[in-house]
């Protein structure tokens, strides 16, 4: 399943390969999630489809990272337009039509829609989750708020703003050790409150841990984990997302940890086993498509008075089009962009 890039460096190099495997389970990632919110009593646990999204996040920026950028301020600039190019365009798009469609549908909820937008916009809409009573069961709950979910987007996208900072003034190995620690005091100051779903130093450990492994594949070294490691790790994500609400003790008390562990010994197992069921072709096009999917179903579930299954069918639709007509135009320069953070 492995194809090689077209990097200016050894392809042999383990950053410079990429691995469809890794398409595929980011594939099943967004599922999990799009099904725990569609029908959240039969995968309560399809929540551990955003951690296994962090950690893998964290692979892959810090790859490119260390890859494709120098350790100078031109090269950061570069690398954040070209985050800004990737993220910014579908993500404005979900914002004004959920905003436009609660307008209409429910103008008493437009003020806090309206609110969310900004915090989305802003990408702290996860402080503002924290901030609210009720944790994260309280989303299915609280009246039309289809930009809830743009809590994750928030913590990725700080995130790609510290990570990267961090790495230009310390390095990489000194911008794990930092992270590090502020996910270590993170998870001890909010141990068993709810809020730590939505903390982004308690997230942050999730995304070190892809991040990790990708500094220890840049310096040369290579994965050795024997193969049951991988299929277990595999095992214990899919009994979680079956069996664990996201509304349990554990989640706020080392499942996240463990979650960011497991995420990374799949991954890693990834990087020299193949594995042919993740690389066919409908887990590849939802993996190429996840971003899309993610932003857009849990607004559709939330604005359209019809069955989930309606929901989810649009929203594959959607996120195609997307791709098509929004995202890939702009993300490749087909279509000008002068000002792209504004």
């Amino acid at each position: 399943c492995e194809e090689v890039s077209d990097s200016r460096r050894d392809p042999g190099s383990p950053l410079d390969r990429r691995i469809s495997e890794l398409d595929g389970l980011r594939g099943l990632a967004v599922v999990a999630v799009v099904a725990y919110h569609a029908w959240p009593d039969a995968v309560p646990g399809g929540w551990l489809g955003v951690s296994v999204f962090f950690t893998l996040s964290g692979f892959l920026i810090t790859g490119i990272l260390i890859r494709d950028h120098t350790p100078d301020r031109a090269s950061l600039a570069r690398f954040w337009l070209t985050r800004a190019r990737r993220l910014l365009p579908a993500a404005l798009v979900t914002i004004i039509v959920a905003v436009g469609a609660v307008a209409i549908i429910d103008p008493d909820s437009l003020r806090r829609v309206a609110a969310d937008a900004l915090a989305s916009i802003g990408y702290v809409q996860n402080w503002r989750e924290a901030a609210a009573p009720g944790g994260y069961g309280a989303i299915f709950d609280i009246g039309l708020r289809p930009l809830a979910h743009m809590w994750s987007l928030s913590i990725e996208e700080q995130a790609y703003v510290v990570l990267p900072l961090l790495t230009l003034w310390l390095g990489p190995r000194r911008m794990l050790l930092v992270g590090g620690l502020v996910a270590l005091a993170g998870t001890v100051f909010w141990w068993g409150s709810p809020d730590a779903y939505y903390a982004t130093p308690v997230r942050l450990l999730e995304v070190l841990s892809g991040a990790a492994l990708a500094v220890w594949l840049a310096e040369g070294r290579r994965v050795r984990l024997p193969a049951p490691a991988g299929l277990g790790a595999a095992a214990a994500l899919v009994a979680g997302v079956f069996v664990l609400s996201e509304s349990h003790d554990l989640v706020s008390r080392g499942v996240l940890p463990l979650a960011a562990a497991l995420s990374a010994v799949v991954i890693a197992t990834l990087q020299q086993r193949s594995i042919p069921a993740l690389c066919t072709r409908p887990l590849r096009w939802l993996g190429h498509r996840s971003y899309a999917i993610y932003l857009f179903h849990w607004p559709l579930l939330v604005l359209l008075d019809a069955p989930p299954v309606v929901a989810v069918v649009l929203t594959l639709l959607l996120a195609e089009l997307s791709h098509h007509l929004v995202e890939w135009p702009i993300r490749s320069k087909r279509v000008a962009t002068r000002r792209p953070a504004m």
